[in-house]
């Protein structure tokens, strides 16, 4: 099990204001829900659980750009080579993908939690997180490992 918060950012014309005619407001909370968002799913998931569900607003500026940030938690398959166990090293992925949109009409940039990296593992309690890293694999997809 993974927990994973998801910062997306984009832009959408269709919402933009002049906030001079509005009392000078230059951004509103939306509720996610009633906007347009990308298909961005993990590829290799077995389950997703988005924690407080619909709950969750999005910050929209009167230029049109817009600021989602959602927490997830997610059980993904990883497939665990144990043949030099107890002193095993397991490299595991997420992948992370839009079915909808060509590689060029989307970016993915992914950052990673640091030394807060244990935190973001909640059933691997006997591994320890020894390191990650992103790469960026043609089509858009994007996986970390």
């Amino acid at each position: 099990m993974l927990r994973k918060w998801t910062f997306k950012e984009w832009n959408d014309d269709r919402l933009t204001w002049n906030p001079s005619d509005f009392d000078g407001i230059e951004g509103i909370f939306i509720n996610q829900n009633l906007l347009w968002k990308a298909d961005i799913v993990i590829v290799n998931s077995r389950a997703s659980t988005e924690m407080a569900s619909g709950a969750q607003h999005a910050y929209v500026q009167s230029n049109g750009d817009i600021t989602l940030f959602v927490c997830n938690t997610v059980s993904y398959l990883c497939l665990m080579n144990v043949k030099d166990f107890p002193f095993d090293k397991q490299v595991c992925s997420v992948e992370f993908a839009s079915f909808a949109f060509l590689g060029h009409e989307i970016q993915l940039n992914c950052s990673i939690a640091g030394d807060h990296i244990d935190y973001f593992v909640s059933d691997l309690r006997s591994y320890h997180i020894l390191g990650a890293f992103i790469s960026i694999v043609l089509g858009g997809l994007v996986c970390i490992k």
